[in-house]
């Protein structure tokens, strides 16, 4: 890759991370408004007012737990760049492929080893058996691994 796109998708994963911090800075005041909230409005016998905040607080908690594993591909994408590894696929080792790039610039594996990846999980999910799901992976993805996309 050359150094004028490493630098544009830089640019773009340092803006997102400052996004995403903001988000979670955001989140966490929020979370804390209604921590304090919840703690000094609870009238004994509103039990739907209860059940609603404890909803909103799971709500917020799983926002900020989403934020945070962004946060954590793109740290991790933006340091692939500093090591001079960005780019290269985490399962096969071959090129991610710049569109990809382009398009998820946090995206570690390579689009057929992406679907390799999507494919095993939702296998996993119905087989019951990791072993089970990884050679039917095997078999209906023989190429992820083999060639770089674009």
């Amino acid at each position: 890759m050359d150094e004028e796109k490493l630098a544009k998708l830089r640019e773009m994963l340092l803006e997102k991370r400052r996004a995403l911090l903001d988000a979670i800075e955001s989140l966490s005041q929020d979370s804390a408004a209604s921590k304090e909230t919840a703690g000094t409005s609870r009238i004994p016998g509103e039990n739907a007012d209860a059940a609603s905040e404890s909803l909103d607080m799971d709500t917020l908690m799983l926002s900020m737990e989403s934020e945070d594993e962004f946060l954590r591909k793109v740290d991790a994408a933006l340091a692939k760049i500093e090591s001079g590894t960005y780019g290269i696929c985490e399962e096969c080792g071959k090129a991610v492929g710049d569109a990809r790039l382009e398009a998820l610039p946090f995206a570690p594996p390579c689009l057929a080893c992406q679907k390799k990846i999507d494919y095993r999980r939702s296998a996993a999910e119905g087989a019951g058996s990791r072993e089970r799901a990884e050679e039917e992976a095997e078999k209906t993805f023989p190429e992820a691994g083999e060639e770089a996309e674009e």
